[in-house]
């Protein structure tokens, strides 16, 4: 068990020095908290008041996020529309350090993002909005920019690894 566990810190400890490219859908996480005391009329179904509002990158942004916490640094593509869920997607990674810079915003296309209602620390209703599938969204266009991205970091190390050598 002893053994297990220096095994996972020396991997956790690894990522500090790996550039990780991540691809995949994008998403904004959203938890409204709030709380419920009464019944709705029109149905039976509690009343929420709101009383926060928490955003947080979801999907392969998330695993971004867990990346650039582990030390890694992280070159991170996918699409996003060019809507307010982008915008807030886009704040919440920089927030976490993780660059935007490789995010393709697409106008025609909304973010998809996930929307919970928790009242007294329970999950009440999930609305889901935005496509489901990445690649309808030029992946040509989206590879190119990551491999320009990870090419020109590769020519940079390269060239202080020659300075420094």
């Amino acid at each position: 068990m002893v053994n297990m566990n220096a095994n996972l810190l020396n991997i956790i400890d690894a990522f500090a020095d790996r550039k990780l490219l991540v691809i995949g859908e994008a998403m904004l996480d959203s938890y409204m908290e709030g709380t419920a005391e009464r019944l709705c009329r029109e149905a039976p179904v509690p009343v929420v008041a709101i009383n926060g509002r928490i955003y947080v990158p979801g999907g392969a942004a998330n695993a971004a996020v867990n990346v650039r916490s582990l030390g890694g640094e992280v070159v991170f593509l996918s699409v996003t529309g060019d809507d307010a869920e982008g915008d807030l997607l886009r704040q919440s990674l920089e927030e976490r350090d993780v660059s935007t810079e490789q995010l393709l915003s697409l106008p025609q296309r909304g973010t998809l993002s996930k929307q919970r209602i928790i009242a007294a620390s329970q999950m009440v209703v999930r609305f889901d909005q935005g496509p489901q599938i990445l690649w309808k969204a030029k992946p040509n266009r989206l590879l190119s920019s990551g491999c320009k991205a990870c090419s020109s970091s590769v020519m940079r190390s390269s060239s202080r690894t020659m300075a420094m050598g």
